[in-house]
């Protein structure tokens, strides 16, 4: 459980999550303090300024964003502080994501330009999936001499420009043209924005595992 703490204390990202009724669950930011004995505090997530309200007695999960991936843990709610949330130590946790970076396969057309042998394109794609870190799209255009494009795709009704690279390039041949697979990675990405993408990450993914439940309506 040590590595567990020094990932707590090393990231910036930590989410809790809470559960409301008719099975429907939310993440929050928060942040860790400190460990005393067999319990963890947590500084109470916000809002829009407003503390979330957990209740002592509460099922909780604590998802930490590690170099490593993503790990998650369950634990209980002890106690209510005004700005602190005491909970359990976990007896264990587990690696749920081996990226950092929350990816989902979210189907979307996005619009990317590019100059390649001192021209400028501007071509519609489709895309093949959105995370936080960059998406993957499927073009007729060889992007491999292409080092950094500009994206614009919308999702969540939220449009996103980003400043971009081309970090890998696969090719596919079809009967009648030549189909590129090729992922891109964000250089210019602000934090609303990110928080934005990865909040419609979490909702594609967790609507997928009710569809694969069969709870999904």
């Amino acid at each position: 459980m040590e590595n567990l703490v020094q990932y707590l204390l090393d990231n910036s990202k930590i989410e809790i999550e809470k559960r409301f009724l008719q099975r429907k669950f939310k993440r929050y930011r928060c942040a860790f303090f400190r460990e005393i004995n067999s319990h963890y505090f947590f500084f109470r997530a916000k809002q829009d300024g407003v503390a979330i309200d957990f209740r002592a007695g509460e099922f909780i999960k604590i998802f930490i964003y590690t170099d490593l991936g993503v790990f998650v843990f369950p634990s209980k709610v002890v106690e209510v502080r005004q700005k602190l949330l005491k909970i359990q130590k976990p007896l264990n946790f587990r690696r749920i994501q081996r990226r950092k970076i929350t990816r989902a396969p979210i189907k979307t057309h996005a619009i990317i330009e590019f100059i390649k042998n001192s021209s400028f394109y501007r071509r519609s794609v489709t895309v093949n999936d959105i995370g936080g870190g960059g998406i993957s799209i499927n073009t007729n255009e060889d992007l491999r001499n292409v080092e950094k494009i500009k994206v614009k795709f919308e999702t969540g009704n939220k449009t996103i420009y980003a400043n971009a690279q081309v970090v890998e390039v696969r090719q596919y041949v079809k009967p009648k043209e030549a189909i590129y697979k090729v992922s891109i990675k964000f250089i210019t990405l602000n934090e609303n924005e990110l928080e934005h993408i990865m909040k419609q990450c979490i909702k594609c993914q967790l609507k997928a595992r009710k569809k694969h439940r069969g709870i999904y309506d």
